[in-house]
C-alpha cells in the first residue's frame, strides 16, 4: 500500500528535498539552482524523466522516487487516483509556475505542501513578499503505512474528533491534539523524516 495520509496537510520528505534544492543560494546570496531546474523540468515529457532528474540531480532518495512512480504517477489501476491519471502534467506545470513566481524580483523562497481533501488533483500557488507557497490538492488516499516519527511545524484546526483526523492517542500515526476548545480541536501534524532509514516501523 502507498504512503498516503489520513487527511489534512503535510510537507513530506520529497517536498523538503525539492524545496531545499530550489531554495539553495550561492555565496553571493543568489538562488543558484533555479534556472537549470526550470529548464530541466520543463523539458521532461513524462514522469519517468522527471523522477530520474529528482534522483540524480536533486538527490531525492531512491525509495521516495520509487514511491512517486508506484503511487503518484502510476497510470494503471494500482496507484493513487487511477480515475484521474495522468496527473504528472498538472504537477509539472504547478511546480514550474511556483518556481517562476518565486523568481520574480525580488526572488523569494518556495514552500510546498500536500493536502488530501479535494475531489480533483490541482496545484495552488500563492506569492507574498516573503515566500511562494505551493499546495498540491488531491483526493484522499489509503491510510499511511509508516508511523510518523518527526514533529512538524504544521497545524490543523478542525471541528470534533472524528475519523481521518489522526489518532489523538498516538502522534506517530499522523497528528497529536494540542488543544481542545469546545468542539474545535487544534492538531499538530507529525511527518516522515527525510532519511527513509529513520522512518520507523510500519503501522500494523
Amino acid at each position: 500500500m502507498g504512503e498516503g495520509l489520513w487527511g489534512g496537510i503535510v510537507k513530506g520528505p520529497v517536498h523538503r528535498v525539492v524545496d531545499a534544492f530550489v531554495n539553495h543560494k550561492d555565496a553571493a546570496g543568489n538562488y543558484d539552482n533555479r534556472v537549470a531546474f526550470l529548464a530541466a523540468i520543463g523539458a521532461h515529457t513524462d514522469a519517468a524523466q522527471y523522477l530520474t532528474y529528482l534522483a540524480t540531480t536533486v538527490k531525492v532518495p531512491p525509495q521516495d522516487t520509487k514511491y512517486l512512480s508506484d503511487w503518484w504517477y502510476n497510470v494503471g489501476n494500482t496507484g493513487f487516483w487511477p480515475y484521474l491519471q495522468p496527473i504528472f502534467p498538472i504537477l509539472q506545470e504547478g511546480l514550474i509556475k511556483a518556481v517562476e513566481a518565486a523568481q520574480v524580483p525580488p526572488a523569494v523562497p518556495l514552500d510546498s505542501y500536500w493536502i488530501s481533501v479535494g475531489h480533483q488533483v490541482e496545484v495552488a500557488v500563492t506569492r507574498s513578499q516573503y515566500q511562494v507557497t505551493r499546495i498540491i490538492v488531491t483526493p484522499g488516499t489509503p491510510a499511511p503505512t509508516f508511523m510518523r516519527v518527526k514533529q512538524s511545524d504544521v497545524w490543523t484546526v478542525r471541528r470534533g474528533l472524528g475519523l481521518n483526523q489522526g489518532d489523538p492517542s498516538d502522534p506517530k500515526k499522523g497528528a497529536v491534539v494540542e488543544k481542545v476548545k469546545g468542539n474545535v480541536v487544534t492538531w499538530r501534524v507529525w511527518d516522515l523524516p527525510d532519511n527513509p532509514a529513520q522512518r520507523g516501523p510500519a503501522i500494523a
